[in-house]
């Protein structure tokens, strides 16, 4: 399904802009989330640190590049710094090696490169293997657009920080998009793509990290539940994101009250009436109540976080079933068709287990092959104290993230009013980034990361990634977990 999109080798030359980004005028900020999360993200908008650091420029890119590339007048190494190049003029430069202009793709105000070796961030060429301050590297064969992190770095991997205007959105280089509601993420197999939920605007954006592009993957950008093709379909703030074993993807698509199907050309149903409602059965006469987390088991069956019925669900074959939950909003660990939810918002699966990011109950919990549910982390009482699982506090947890290297279990959690990212592993809870803000740094105690709103992570585990959907600061972090 992600090679649905064939996407050309062009990029947008980038540009260093300083100073804060600012919400447009009249924005309303994110509304598809009711309740706690929209009054999170809205302060935490408020709150958060724009713009992130200067990068620092390499010794060889003082020497090679033009200070300030903008947009109305990019140039790289090759006019005079007061010359006004016409639009798509074509240089090389020491350290990129070559941009070859697009000119199909090129209009009076952007010009599109490609870049044959190094990186291009920020303005600045980086040579493979360059430092990228403030703790990355350029690793072109992760993307030649933004910072690859160290060890223990996150960085800005999609988005300018700023608030998406109305309207659909153009074809768009990764560190120039916008959005508005960033939700969840997903990355390909191969983690060369990324396919994001954007509730706000009812998309799903894809990002393709070897072109720098971000362009539309579904959705015509009006709430609505239309089948069809990607072009044509219609979503209603669509948040939880899984690929299925035969690499469709599979979309909680919330206020629609269904689980939708993108199979690479037709969007579908793939469960739920759209009634909201609790029902088990049939999977299309079955109903939902705002469904958000979804996840994939072992044997196939998709897990699906019930918000609104405060229910785990599991759809297996052609049938719905509850995995855990009474309907009952509350906190009761036991057996599953007794055990109480409040809020589950995110799930994610290690064998026969599920995990739970039980949001307003402040904890995670599991849910075991043997139909057992009981707290994995969290005391219940809102908060951001580490230590031992038994004794850490949490404040909304909204997702989930596994990482099993080695038989080592590490579970990560996004919390939401939080402001935070944490681990959990060999049972002790540490913060990896925390702080209503929107800084790049190193994560852990005395890193300098911070977060703003987190609600979505996805894992790369062949590169060892955390990718972060972050609509505080409406950016996708990605940090080296390694």
């Amino acid at each position: 399904v992600l090679g649905v999109l064939l996407l050309g080798g062009c990029h947008l030359l980038l540009p260093h802009q300083p100073g804060a980004v600012q919400d447009p005028a009249g924005s309303d900020g994110p509304r598809g989330e009711a309740g706690s999360r929209d009054r999170s993200l809205d302060g935490a908008r408020r709150e958060r640190d724009q713009p992130l650091p200067d990068r620092a420029r390499s010794d060889r890119a003082r020497e090679a590049a033009v200070d300030g590339p903008r947009l109305d007048a990019p140039r790289v190494d090759g006019p005079a710094p007061d010359a006004e190049p016409p639009p798509c003029t074509c240089w090389t430069d020491s350290d990129c090696s070559k941009y070859a202009c697009a000119s199909a793709m090129c209009d009076h105000q952007r010009c599109i490169y490609t870049v044959t070796t190094g990186c291009l961030i920020a303005g600045v060429c980086y040579a493979p293997g360059d430092a990228v301050p403030p703790c990355g590297l350029c690793q072109p064969g992760f993307t030649p657009f933004a910072a690859a992190p160290k060890a223990g770095c996150m960085t800005s991997l999609v988005g300018s920080g700023a608030t998406a205007p109305t309207g659909m959105p153009a074809a768009t280089h990764l560190a120039l998009a916008t959005f508005n509601g960033l939700a969840r993420v997903v990355p390909d197999p191969g983690g060369k793509k990324l396919i994001l939920s954007e509730e706000n605007k009812h998309l799903l954006r894809l990002v393709d990290l070897t072109t720098g592009l971000v362009t539309v993957f579904a959705g015509n950008g009006t709430a609505g539940q239309v089948n069809g093709s990607p072009t044509q379909a219609s979503f209603a703030h669509p948040m939880g994101l899984v690929l299925d074993g035969s690499g469709s993807l599979l979309i909680a698509d919330r206020e629609n009250n269904r689980i939708r199907v993108h199979t690479g050309s037709q969007v579908t149903v793939f469960a739920g009436s759209g009634v909201p409602g609790f029902a088990n059965g049939p999977v299309l006469s079955a109903q939902f109540a705002n469904p958000v987390g979804l996840a994939v088991d072992g044997v196939g069956a998709v897990i699906v976080a019930d918000r609104t019925n405060h229910r785990v669900r599991r759809i297996a074959g052609s049938m719905v079933a509850t995995a855990a939950g009474t309907g009952v909003a509350g906190f009761l660990d036991g057996p599953a068709g007794s055990a109480q939810l409040n809020t589950p918002t995110g799930v994610a699966v290690d064998g026969a287990v599920i995990y739970v990011a039980d949001s307003l109950n402040h904890r995670i919990r599991t849910i075991s092959s043997a139909d057992q549910v009981s707290t994995f982390a969290g005391t219940g009482t809102p908060g951001g104290g580490d230590g031992p699982a038994g004794q850490a506090t949490f404040q909304q947890p909204v997702d989930l993230a596994l990482a099993n290297l080695a038989g080592n279990l590490r579970v990560f959690v996004a919390e939401l009013s939080g402001a935070r990212v944490r681990k959990i592993e060999s049972g002790v809870v540490s913060t990896l980034a925390v702080g209503k803000a929107c800084v790049e740094g190193m994560t852990g105690t005395n890193g300098n990361a911070r977060v703003a709103a987190p609600s979505g992570l996805a894992l790369d585990p062949a590169r060892g990634y955390l990718y972060v959907a972050d609509p505080g600061c409406e950016r996708v972090w990605v940090i080296n977990i390694k």
